[in-house]
């Protein structure tokens, strides 16, 4: 089975469904984190080819990751600025779900990593998925007696991410492999 197959079958696997691909009939737009907008729709238009470029998947999903992380980096700027007063709902909110996404974002590179045979950045970028969802947990837990529905369902999603990327780094190969995504992945089938 070739490496770009298996990729495009990773990102069937794995895609988020506010990112679903080329079945939306909008473009991906996301109001919470604006900057993800672009790399977003970048992901979709890729995911929408027959056979994507495996350096074209793995640069547009580290854009989102990048996205992400500004996005959460900028939800906190607002607490800072508020004095560490974070019990405005769209706050609490906000800072929740930039974080997931950034956690979901990590776990899709870390599982193009893992189809592309690169057990060890995967390894490293599951692991880094689990950082954001801590920060979900303790932005919860400070908030717990006041968390609405939404807050409540990021909540459970990024316990349900948590699981999902300990099943995933168990799945890995027991002896990493650091291969570069050139050598095993080649742009044509």
């Amino acid at each position: 089975m070739r490496t770009i197959f298996k990729l495009a079958v990773a990102v069937a696997l794995i895609a988020q469904p506010a990112i679903a691909g080329a079945q939306q009939a909008a473009p991906f737009v996301d109001e919470a984190c604006p900057n993800a907008t672009l790399p977003g729709r970048h992901l979709n238009e890729l995911n929408a080819q027959v056979k994507p470029s495996s350096d074209q998947l793995m640069a547009n999903a580290k854009q989102l990751v990048d996205a992400y992380r500004s996005c959460a980096q900028s939800y906190d700027n607002d607490v800072h600025a508020k004095n560490g007063d974070q019990s405005s709902d769209y706050l609490v909110t906000h800072r929740m779900y930039a974080r997931l996404a950034l956690a979901r974002s990590l776990q899709r590179v870390g599982a193009y990593n893992a189809q592309l045979g690169d057990s060890v950045a995967a390894k490293a970028n599951y692991n880094a998925a689990v950082k954001p969802l801590d920060e979900i947990e303790s932005i919860g837990g400070d908030a717990a007696s006041s968390l609405e529905g939404s807050e409540r369902k990021l909540l459970n999603e990024a316990r349900d991410l948590r699981g999902t990327l300990q099943s995933a780094e168990k799945a890995l190969p027991a002896s990493g492999t650091a291969t570069s995504m050139k050598a095993t992945a080649s742009p044509h089938p």
